[in-house]
Order: structure tokens, then C-alpha cells, then sequence
């Protein structure tokens, strides 16, 4: 599941909201399952970064159940999320261990970024990856902005929320971020690069690569449709020319 919205902090030295809790039954006396039921007969889950990936061994229905925490008034704005369920594999995904990507150079108001080595192979996967229009995209904010804090695993919600969205809901670039397909550096292994512009000087930002999933042009259908998100990084720009 991804949260595509979350409550807002009225002030930015606010800690985002609570993550909402998934609950899952697959058993018939508990058909509604959340706070306060009988643990024998669920299981809960925090979501991290406003996402969540649950395998269930299931033979027969599964229930599933989200629940926030009651908020003050220090916070305004609603909880919208996707929910998805395959018997293929995930929907939503995220890789909170690798970023899988490198800062390459940056000035005052742009930076140049790669991905890891795509394959080492030398062949026909290599070919194929050179010539590949490009998979990935990116997200940015400033690291002041607190809206992307508790959604930086959503791929909904970073297209909501980012500073600067490599898509925007239909999977079209903003017109900051240029992207290609490129062999640079000293093994000439394939990666894709990332050109963000728009970019204030002497500013920090949080960097998210992502992937679209599967799109069709009515909207994402199938396996991982969902989009995957990478953990993030940080970069700076100069504060000069």
C-alpha cells in the first residue's frame, strides 16, 4: 500500500503525523480488523514512509484494515492511500537499504546525478540497455520542506508532495529534470542520468529515485503498477556562481 496524502503540520517544527497501521485477518471472526481485536486472529503493521509490502500465505479471504491515530488540532488534511493485493507480486514497492544513485556534480541551481551500473554484461542486455528509453525518474524537496517527511517510500504521495517531480500523475517530465540513457564512467557499464534544473543556491535537498510501474494510458494496471521508490539521499548546491 502507498498513502498518497497524509495530515499536514500546522507548524514546520511539527514531526509529520503518526504512520497509519495496516491490519490483516484471513480469519471469518474478525472480519473487520483494527485496534482493540483479538491479535490470534490478526496480524499489524506500521507503515514506513507512508508504505507498506505484506506477503500472506492465504487460502481463503483476507480481510485488510488501515487505521490513524486521532490528531490535534495542531494538524489539518485527510489520510488517502492505495490499497492493492496480487497473487504476482507487489504493487507498491519500495528498497529502503540502496539509493541507487550518485551525485555526479552540482552548481548553484543544477546537479547531475547517475544510477548504479544497470548490468555488466557486454552482449545483447547491454544493447538493449544503452538504446532503453528511459525507466527511471526522480523526486526532490528541499530538506526544510516537511510535507515529503513520513511519504518518502510512496510513489503517489512523492508525485503529490515533491518539490520538483521528474512525472506528474500521467508520467509526464515537469521540464526540470532531463533524463538519458549513458555509458560515462571508467567501466562504460550503462546507467541512466538525471539533469535537475530550477534548483535555489545554497540549499540542501533530499533526492528519491523512483520508477513508474507499468502504466497504460488509462492508468497504472498490473504488476507493480504501482511504481518503486529507493531510499533517498542528500545533496547540496553551491552558494555561488
Amino acid at each position: 500500500m502507498n498513502v498518497c496524502t497524509q495530515p499536514q503540520a500546522a507548524d514546520a517544527n511539527l514531526a509529520p503525523p503518526p504512520q497509519l497501521e495496516l491490519y490483516i485477518s484471513q480469519s471469518e471472526k474478525n472480519k473487520n480488523p483494527g485496534p482493540g481485536k483479538d491479535s490470534n486472529t490478526q496480524q499489524a503493521y506500521s507503515l514506513e514512509g507512508g508504505a507498506a509490502m505484506v506477503a500472506v500465505n492465504a487460502t481463503g479471504d483476507v480481510y485488510i484494515g488501515l487505521t490513524g491515530r486521532n490528531l490535534t488540532g495542531n494538524y489539518t488534511g485527510t489520510w488517502n492511500a492505495q490499497i492493492a493485493a496480487s497473487i504476482d507480486a507487489p504493487y507498491h514497492s519500495y528498497n529502503s537499504t540502496d539509493s541507487n544513485l550518485v551525485l555526479v556534480d552540482s552548481d548553484s541551481g543544477a546537479a547531475l546525478f547517475v544510477t548504479n551500473d544497470l548490468t555488466n554484461d557486454n552482449g545483447t542486455i547491454y544493447d538493449e540497455w544503452v538504446n532503453l528509453t528511459p525507466p527511471f525518474t526522480m523526486f526532490a524537496s528541499k530538506t526544510t520542506d516537511t510535507s515529503m517527511m513520513g511519504l518518502e517510500y510512496s510513489y503517489c504521495g512523492l508525485e503529490k508532495v515533491a518539490d520538483i517531480a521528474g512525472t506528474i500523475n500521467g508520467g509526464q517530465s515537469t521540464g526540470k529534470v532531463e533524463v538519458s540513457m549513458t555509458t560515462r564512467g571508467e567501466d562504460n557499464n550503462p546507467k541512466q542520468q538525471f539533469y535537475f534544473g530550477g534548483l535555489s543556491p545554497g540549499t540542501s535537498y533530499y533526492g528519491i529515485m523512483a520508477m513508474n510501474g507499468n502504466a497504460t494510458a488509462l492508468g497504472r494496471e498490473g504488476v507493480g503498477g504501482g511504481g518503486q521508490v529507493w531510499k533517498a539521499m542528500t545533496f547540496s548546491t553551491l552558494s555561488g556562481m
